[in-house]
């Protein structure tokens, strides 16, 4: 089990072709250097901002592959495998084991209302198919219509031998705190939700997993480091430079507006899949002025 997913895990973005919407694989490797050039402590790759459930089967193994000959092991991979199909999420599973990839992570079944025992034998189903690999659960209620509660991850804890934790993007911050109590020491949990970086690192999550760092990295380092070394006033200082990303950005509603942002970098990351839209011109014209005052403000480079 990878026990080394803790700090900052980049929600990777998919850069695709300008001309064809196909996935830019040479582009993909530029932006995963630019990441660790900013030192980074991992990636999420085909989650919710990487637009892993609008990519083909094929494409996010063809993904898991250009990420690990990308990285060659210097920061830990994150695969998200999670699908509605069970046996896709198996199949995606056990691309990432074959290139390398030591650990997933599996979104709850959504669009179907599921009980406990429907989305546990989900789980104990994806990860007896990878037992070397670790797994965490994605719980993003607000998208998936299900929700990890306590209980439930209880459960997955107690009868997972490779369950390995949960990043959570809901802004409940009691459920935080109740799957830090379930796991204790044996699990990791992951901040999804930027809103929550700064109290759920304190309160005891081991890393964050943020789409507002795959265009702006900066700020979260700066963040988890602060906490790290205790210094608990530059970390709610960081903290509120984030909340004026997230403003700014929309907290992620709108995926073009991170390869925009990455565009301003030098890093061309094209459109977006439908039905996603891209930014309308007026749109983009009012996001590059908020975030070039944002990253002046913050001392943060643009290009």
């Amino acid at each position: 089990m990878d026990s080394r997913i803790h700090g900052v895990i980049v929600a990777a973005i998919t850069p695709l072709h300008e001309d064809s919407n196909q996935v830019n694989f040479g582009l993909f490797k530029d932006y995963l250097e630019f990441l660790i050039s900013k030192n980074v402590n991992g990636f999420f790759v085909a989650g919710t901002t990487g637009e892993g459930l609008l990519l083909s089967v094929k494409e996010r193994a063809e993904l898991f592959e250009a990420a690990a000959k990308s990285v060659q092991n210097r920061v830990p991979i994150l695969a998200h495998v999670g699908d509605v199909s069970t046996d896709n999420a198996v199949s995606l599973a056990e691309s990432a084991r074959d290139v390398g990839i030591k650990a997933i992570s599996v979104v709850l079944p959504y669009f179907y209302p599921l009980d406990e025992q429907a989305i546990c034998a989900y789980f104990e189903r994806i990860a007896a198919s990878v037992p070397e690999l670790a797994v965490y659960a994605y719980n993003i209620p607000g998208n998936t219509v299900n929700n990890l509660g306590a209980s439930l991850y209880q459960r997955l804890v107690d009868v997972i031998p490779n369950f390995a934790g949960v990043k959570t993007s809901s802004p409940d911050l009691m459920q935080l705190k109740d799957y830090l109590y379930a796991s204790g020491e044996k699990c990791t949990v992951l901040v999804g939700c930027d809103g929550l970086d700064f109290p759920g690192l304190v309160c005891g999550a081991k890393g964050l997993i943020s789409g507002n760092s795959s265009a702006f990295p900066e700020p979260f380092v700066r963040l988890y480091d602060a906490v790290v070394r205790g210094d608990l006033a530059e970390g709610r200082r960081m903290q509120k430079c984030i909340d004026e990303l997230r403003a700014i950005t929309h907290d992620g509603r709108y995926l073009a507006i991170f390869k925009e942002a990455l565009t301003l970098r030098g890093i061309p990351a094209g459109g977006v899949r439908g039905a996603l839209r891209n930014l309308t011109t007026e749109e983009l014209a009012r996001f590059k002025d908020e975030i070039r005052e944002w990253a002046l403000r913050w001392q943060i480079e643009t290009a």
